[in-house]
């Protein structure tokens, strides 16, 4: 073998490894180190890459060449040896190189810190209620009333005052500062009043207004709104209602049904809708459930959690925030301007969660280690399939491999794997 390596753990997550590389691979690392400074070096007399050993010792000296071969190859050496160990580096290595000379062995230490294994509770000592949860009628009775607004016919009504739920044309002209905003104008914007389709303090002010009305909604604009120009700032619009109309609601029958629903009768749409929200239901409490597994697991576990670590977990999740305001249209920085929040608040009110997702994770691990769960070829085709089935081309390993979503998706199934476990061994324990 080329390289052997060796750990010791020592105190808190920390693990020192003993490396010793061949004196033969070593030499190539030396060679290589003698070729890179020959195209680099500028010595009179002899051409870049061209310039002889001997020549770039005496300008540069042996030892110069040697912590060179040095810097390129131990991180290579480093990281195989952490290979080979097993370890779960979270920090930089400090390196302690022991012995380096041409045509002898390489030797080093390298001290890190690790991720920690978890002290796992016994399964007994998880208690977590499961109640299958019901779909009652009124919930059905609420999705049968979205079906009859989703056919519901829009009758003018030219005297009428406008109420809560009632339809109404406008067009409006919005400005802040006297200056025209971009989505602060529409023209024969339709509006059902209370629905929020737009800020529901607008909606609200057209209460008691008419066909013909001129009215003038002033209203305060939300601070976190990603147009800086009108952020948390006064907006006056000047609206014109053209038109009021009622809705009318259709009676559901068997022949609505039939007609518009592609089903037989109002019992076949309600055992559906029933079905529908049925899976739903049990899909978000088993959901709840494992979080709660997954929770007292980490809770109840020792675990000698790296600070290291929280702080890592801390990025990932100011990152995760950064991409969620990106998707609303918004930056970081607008987002502490507008709730008056610097960044280390930030930071703080986000470190309790972060610690707790740390610690999930070292519990998950090592679950997974524990009890040995492994993702086969398997399950992974069986996700592929469960992926692809609602696509119109079936999705490939050979795709989400190249696309880098392979080893996400084998973490994803390692995940529910261990949860799935963890839940019937909590299940089998606490009988």
């Amino acid at each position: 073998m080329s390289i052997k390596t060796s750990s010791k753990k020592l105190k808190e997550n920390q693990v020192e490894l003993s490396v010793e590389v061949s004196g033969e691979k070593f030499k190539e690392a030396v060679a290589n180190s003698y070729k890179e400074i020959s195209k680099k070096a500028k010595i009179p007399g002899f051409r870049a890459g061209k310039i002889p050993a001997k020549v770039i010792e005496s300008n540069y000296g042996k030892d110069y060449v040697i912590q060179q071969a040095l810097e390129k190859s131990i991180p290579v050496f480093y990281s195989q040896a952490v290979h080979e160990s097993g370890i779960q580096p979270i920090d930089t290595p400090q390196i302690e190189v022991v012995s380096a000379e041409e045509g002898k062995e390489l030797k080093f230490k390298a001290q890190v810190q690790v991720e920690p294994k978890a002290e796992l509770p016994a399964y007994k000592d998880i208690k977590v209620e499961f109640e299958k949860p019901k779909v009652g009628q009124e919930e059905i009775k609420g999705q049968l009333d979205m079906v009859r607004n989703r056919f519901a016919e829009l009758n003018p009504a030219p005297n009428k005052v406008a109420d809560e739920g009632d339809h109404v044309m406008i067009n409006f002209d919005g400005t802040v500062d006297g200056k025209a905003f971009e989505g602060g104008s529409a023209q024969n914007f339709m509006v059902e009043i209370g629905s929020k389709t737009l800020m529901p303090e607008f909606e609200k002010q057209l209460v008691g207004s008419k066909a013909g009305d001129i009215k003038n909604i002033v209203l305060q604009m939300p601070p976190q709104l990603p147009n800086e120009e009108i952020a948390g700032k006064t907006a006056n619009f000047k609206v014109l209602v053209k038109e009021v109309k009622t809705k009318k609601l259709p009676e559901l029958t068997d022949k609505f049904v039939k007609d518009n629903m592609g089903m037989d009768t109002l019992k076949d749409l309600e055992k559906e809708i029933k079905k529908d929200m049925q899976a739903a239901l049990d899909k978000q409490s088993e959901g709840q459930y494992s979080f709660e597994l997954v929770k007292q697991l980490a809770e109840k576990s020792k675990i000698e959690m790296p600070k290291k670590m929280i702080d890592m977990t801390i990025e990932d999740m100011m990152k995760e925030f950064e991409e969620s305001l990106k998707r609303q249209g918004t930056t970081k920085e607008h987002y502490l301007q507008s709730t008056k929040t610097s960044e280390e608040d930030l930071r703080k009110n986000i470190e309790k969660s972060a610690e707790e997702r740390a610690r999930q994770e070292v519990a998950i691990k090592s679950l997974i280690e524990k009890e040995k769960i492994e993702v086969t070829d398997k399950d992974i085709d069986k996700e592929i399939e469960a992926l692809s089935k609602d696509k119109d081309k079936p999705m490939t390993r050979q795709e989400l491999d190249e696309k880098g979503l392979l080893s996400y998706l084998k973490s994803n199934i390692l995940y529910k794997k261990a949860v799935d476990l963890l839940a019937t061994k909590v299940k089998e324990e606490t009988k």
